[in-house]
């Protein structure tokens, strides 16, 4: 029987409740594409929340909490005083495919933006904050997801870290995603693990 401060603790170095800590499972990958996530406040509160994930294996990741412009006005100044090709990963009424998108363009971007949230509060951030449209929206079809401790919204729906791993597949064709999806699978076990354990 674990007691409430245990179930409470958190590890210092993932994140994560303690009882499934995934530090043991962190693996670095290596990729030239930066990846900026806007997360919603109440994601950073979320346990199964993915984007840490990210964070830990990725180290050229950052995570923005906010919702309106203000709050991502770091970010935007970044944007502003780079010069990576920006793109950013979600459905817009214009979005294309990220396969045609690497393709076609140019020169492929290697600054990706995402959003972290509930569909609801995602559809939210990207309502409100208009500086985005600046950049070609891009989109991931026919995928399934493997988030199996979190109920998706609907079919073909991927998590944080899924929609990272497959963009750095199709962005860098070099990268070796397999280091996400191992953290993300052993966070998975743990979390089931640990629930098989309170019934």
């Amino acid at each position: 029987m674990h007691s409430p401060d245990q179930k409470r603790a958190h590890c210092a170095e993932c994140g994560y409740p303690q009882l499934t800590c995934v530090c043991a499972a962190v693996m670095p990958v290596y990729s030239s594409i930066q990846i900026d996530i806007l997360q919603h406040p109440s994601e950073t509160k979320a346990a199964k929340n993915t984007a840490r994930l990210v964070q830990l294996c990725h180290s050229n990741t950052h995570i923005w909490v906010g919702e309106k412009p203000d709050d991502f006005a770091p970010l935007q100044q970044s944007l502003a005083q780079g010069h990576e090709r920006v793109a950013v990963l979600y459905p817009a009424a214009d979005a294309i495919s990220l396969e045609s998108y690497r393709i076609h363009a140019e020169s492929a971007a290697n600054r990706l933006l995402l959003i972290d949230g509930t569909w609801k509060k995602a559809y939210k951030i990207w309502q409100c904050n208009a500086w985005l449209r600046r950049y070609p929206a891009v989109v991931l079809n026919g995928y399934e997801s493997r988030y199996d401790i979190r109920k998706a919204p609907r079919d073909g729906c991927l998590s944080t870290l899924e929609a990272v791993a497959l963009s750095l597949q199709k962005l860098d064709p070099n990268v070796d995603t397999k280091p996400l999806y191992d953290v993300f699978d052993a966070m998975q076990s743990n979390f089931q693990r640990f629930r098989k354990a309170k019934e």
